[in-house]
């Protein structure tokens, strides 16, 4: 079973474990999306603490439907 909270702004939330390539790990509170795509967003400085390998750039659509460019990162979720 999966447990999860609550934050202050009513969103519902887990605790994840993310490892990079080097074996490096952090810890983050993601938002449960109903639309989950299989990608996480992770905040700048733990993908530079992770040491975490750029994949690619591209364009994606976020849910008030306007278009925006983002870099893609390879990452372990645990």
């Amino acid at each position: 079973m999966i447990t999860g909270s609550i934050n202050t702004s009513l969103e519902a939330t887990l605790r994840l474990t993310v490892r990079g390539p080097l074996g490096r790990r952090g810890r983050i509170a993601a938002v449960i999306d109903t639309g989950f795509n299989g990608q996480l967003t992770l905040p700048l400085n733990m993908i530079t603490e992770l040491e975490l390998p750029w994949v690619q750039s591209d364009e994606v659509e976020l849910g008030d439907g306007s278009l925006t460019e983002c870099d893609f990162y390879a990452a372990v979720v645990i």
